[in-house]
């Protein structure tokens, strides 16, 4: 750490107070006099155990509009902005109204100005490439100093779909709160395991294909069962899915997590993630599993943990079909100590997305500018 870069202030602005972001401010503090500011402190589509300490760094910002639609208004940010008087200001998101509120507060005083985004898409997944939207997206923030993306695609899509310099976009992570998960023992084969499908239960994950997937597997290993995320709109219909294949007893939703700091033990509690996603740029939860030292079974839709397993080999990335996953899945049934040697290369996989790796990664990005 260089003690000058200390003194210097920086705001990071973003969406809601995930627990991941606030563990994020808190290791910036080794290289800058950082804060983050939020919107919200948990957004209606996550679960209350996510309202998480802020401590004296990080805040929700007053008086702010829109929140219900994810847009955000807040009129007092620019004057926020005045009285802290950061040097760098890093913005996570550019289709948040006040967010190019903060960029362009940066640009006229003169502030080292910053964007963190994955790649801009409509919420069935389609990525938002007209030439209109573009050369929009150009000229709303072509005075940014640098373009901070989350994985390979999203680097490539600020690069040769929206035209950025090369030279202003670097690819980083986010962060995760893994450092429990770390410690958790790794499996072994076994002959029946307990599978997790962590995810949110709305349509791009997947659920209902999950179950589908589950059941063939209950077949060949009747001792088998299925831990399920609680929280989201198809939840009526993955019960009347399980009801329907009659799986009542060995399946079990996640209804009692109750803190973010137990959640960790729901992942040691479990063996094998499987991820059949219509789309995902990547997920946490992905990592989260990793590190645990489970085994992982994804579809090749979800882009970032794809890239991460099949370069580490530590999963199986299949293509989006019931029979491809509980084949995959039955590898760590019959090839001896799988599991496990998957379970140690993911664990070393995923280093970097430690909260103090991913501070380290953010100094050097922001320091070439």
């Amino acid at each position: 750490m260089q003690s000058s870069q200390k003194s210097e202030k920086l705001i990071f602005i973003s969406n809601m107070a995930a627990p991941y972001m606030v563990d994020l401010c808190y290791a910036m503090q080794d290289y800058y006099d950082s804060e983050f500011w939020f919107y919200e402190h948990v957004s209606s589509n996550r679960p209350v155990w996510w309202k998480v300490p802020l401590g004296e760094k990080c805040k929700v910002l007053p008086s702010v509009y829109l929140t219900s639609k994810k847009k955000y208004i807040c009129p007092k940010l620019g004057a926020l902005l005045s009285s802290c008087d950061p040097d760098v200001v890093m913005i996570g998101g550019l289709g948040i109204p006040s967010n190019w509120m903060a960029y362009r507060w940066a640009v006229k005083h003169k502030k080292k100005v910053i964007l963190f985004s994955e790649m801009l898409r409509f919420p069935d997944g389609r990525k938002k490439e007209s030439k209109l939207f573009t050369r929009i997206v150009r000229a709303l923030y072509d005075k940014v100093d640098l373009i901070l993306t989350a994985g390979n695609h999203a680097n490539d899509y600020f690069v040769n779909t929206l035209g950025f310099d090369s030279q202003r976009v670097v690819k980083i992570n986010y962060p995760m709160s893994i450092e429990k998960n770390l410690r958790h023992s790794l499996r072994k084969t076994k002959d029946s395991y307990v599978f997790l499908f962590s995810h949110r239960l709305v349509d791009i994950y997947n659920p209902l294909m999950a179950i589908n997937i589950f059941s063939k597997v209950l077949k060949r290993h009747p001792e088998s069962t299925l831990l399920l995320n609680g929280s989201g709109e198809l939840r009526t219909q993955c019960e009347i899915r399980i009801d329907e294949l009659g799986l009542k007893n060995v399946v079990t939703f996640l209804d009692e997590i109750d803190s973010w700091e137990s959640l960790h033990q729901v992942y040691q509690n479990a063996d094998i993630s499987i991820s059949p996603a219509i789309f995902s740029n990547g997920n946490g939860s992905i990592i989260e599993a990793m590190a645990s030292g489970m085994g992982i079974v994804l579809s090749d839709n979800v882009l970032t943990n794809r890239d991460l397993i099949a370069s580490n080999d530590c999963g199986f990335v299949c293509e989006l079909s019931v029979d491809a996953f509980v084949e995959a899945i039955e590898q760590y049934f019959v090839v001896p100590a799988l599991i496990n040697e998957h379970g140690k290369r993911g664990r070393q996989a995923i280093q970097h997305y430690r909260p103090c790796n991913t501070a380290r990664s953010f100094h050097k990005a922001i320091s070439s500018v």
